[in-house]
C-alpha cells in the first residue's frame, strides 16, 4: 500500500523520510536492456525530446545507490523502445512499503543498483513499440507486477506466480522520474481522463489520475 502519493520531484523531496541528494548531472549514464552502460554528455532540459520524431527522451529521476543513503538525482535516456514496450509520462506515483524495504531495510532488488525505485504508476502513454501503437495518448494505470502472459503458469490462469513477470523499480527502473518504460501488456486504460492529471475524472469522487497511481498495488498485492 502507498505511504504517500508523489506527483513531482519537489513533492518527493518534501515527503517525510525520503531524502534526495545531488544536482542534475551533465553526464548521462544509460543502462540498456542487456546491462551495458553508455555514458554521454548532454545539456538538454529535463524531459525534452532531442528532436521532433527522433524517438529520444532525456529526463531526470531519483535513483537508489546503496542501502540507507539518500536517493540520488540522476539522468536517464530512452533512445528506443522494444516492440512490446511503452513510454509513460508520469502523472503520479506512490511510495510503497516495498520501496522503503529496499532503501532502508536491505531488501535486495532483482535489478542491479543504481536503480530508480517505484512501482505504483499512473500517467500517459507518449510513445510505444510496434505492438502497442494504439495506446499512444491513452491515460493508464500500470499494474505493480506485470506477468508475461505466455508462460505455462500464465496460460493456466496463475499469472501471480509467473517467473517472467516484470516489476518496475525492482527488475528495471521504476517511476521516481519524469518518464518510465514498461511492458505495454496489461495496462489499465482510464477512459475520458483529462490531459491535466490534477483535473478530476468523471463523476463526483474528486479522484484524479494522480490518485489512481496507488490503485493497482492496493488491489493486486492482497490478491497475489
Amino acid at each position: 500500500m502507498a505511504a504517500a502519493l508523489l506527483g513531482s520531484p519537489r513533492a518527493r523531496e518534501r515527503a517525510g523520510g525520503w531524502r534526495m541528494s545531488g544536482e542534475s548531472p551533465t553526464t548521462v549514464c544509460v543502462r540498456t536492456q542487456d546491462g551495458a552502460r553508455i555514458r554521454r554528455v548532454t545539456g538538454l532540459e529535463v524531459g525534452t525530446q532531442t528532436a521532433q520524431g527522433s524517438g529520444m527522451w532525456i529526463f531526470d529521476g531519483f535513483e537508489m545507490v546503496t542501502v540507507g543513503e539518500p536517493l540520488r538525482r540522476c539522468r536517464r535516456q530512452v533512445s528506443g523502445l522494444d516492440a512490446s514496450e511503452v513510454l509513460i509520462e508520469v502523472a503520479g506515483c506512490g511510495v510503497c512499503h516495498t520501496d522503503v524495504g529496499y532503501l532502508y531495510d536491505g531488501v535486495q532488488t532483482r535489478g542491479e543498483l543504481p536503480l530508480i525505485l517505484g512501482h505504483e504508476i499512473s500517467g500517459y502513454v507518449v510513445a510505444a513499440g510496434t505492438e502497442f501503437q494504439d495506446l499512444v495518448g491513452a491515460a493508464v494505470v500500470v499494474p505493480a507486477v506485470i506477468p508475461c502472459g505466455d508462460c505455462a503458469d500464465c496460460m493456466a490462469g496463475r499469472p501471480m506466480i509467473c517467473r517472467r513477470q516484470v516489476m518496475p523499480g525492482n527488475d528495471r527502473d521504476g517511476v521516481f522520474g519524469r518518464y518510465v518504460v514498461v511492458p505495454g501488456r496489461s495496462l489499465c486504460i482510464v477512459p475520458g481522463a483529462p490531459r491535466d492529471p490534477d483535473q478530476p475524472l468523471r463523476g463526483d469522487s474528486g479522484v484524479t489520475l494522480r490518485h489512481l497511481a496507488v490503485v493497482a498495488d492496493a488491489v493486486s498485492t492482497p490478491w497475489q
